[in-house]
């Protein structure tokens, strides 16, 4: 079976032509709605690939960066009536019992269902790092300061914060 990748996405029209961009691979989970039962996809994240990796964000290897480390470029460039025809929900704050504050998250296509962080990280983690590239559906250009960002565990740069302890400060300590 053939998997067809649509065309990259343009940035939006209000990115400012100066800002550089990233061509990256959406990776897309197929699952049926835990609610609806519709089948229905979900965006679990982006592959930046090796050579983009390797010039951009000076790594290595291809980079996998999850839904919730790129959701907010994600919106500002895919259109909701694209994002439909893909079968994908809006990207828009979302509550749970887990997180009362909200955060940004896909939503069922069908019934708008919220389709959590946890169980995208599952999924992810049942197909294996290694398959990921294979549920790439499309590409879309990302601006390099928002990977950065979304990287910078990777990066060194710590960026959540000196007092942060997801580890990612004491893993640019010891490089």
């Amino acid at each position: 079976m053939s998997l067809e990748i649509t065309p990259i996405l343009a940035p939006p029209p209000a990115m400012d032509p100066a800002d550089q961009c990233v061509e990256v691979g959406l990776v897309g989970i197929v699952e049926p709605c835990y609610r609806c039962g519709k089948p229905r996809r979900a965006i679990a994240g982006v592959v930046v690939e090796k050579d983009a990796a390797q010039a951009y964000l000076g790594l290595g290897d291809d980079l996998f960066l999850d839904f919730e480390s790129v959701a907010a470029a994600l919106e500002d460039v895919l259109d909701p009536a694209w994002l439909k025809q893909q079968q994908i929900g809006p990207l828009k704050v979302r509550r749970s019992r887990q997180r009362p504050d909200g955060y940004l998250a896909n939503g069922c296509v069908w019934c708008d269902t919220i389709i959590g962080s946890y169980p995208l990280s599952e999924a992810v983690g049942a197909i294996g790092m290694d398959r990921l590239p294979e549920h790439v559906f499309a590409r879309a250009l990302l601006p390099l300061d928002a990977l950065r960002q979304a990287a910078s565990p990777w990066l060194g740069q710590g960026g959540c914060g000196p007092d942060c302890d997801c580890g990612a400060n004491a893993r640019a300590d010891h490089s």
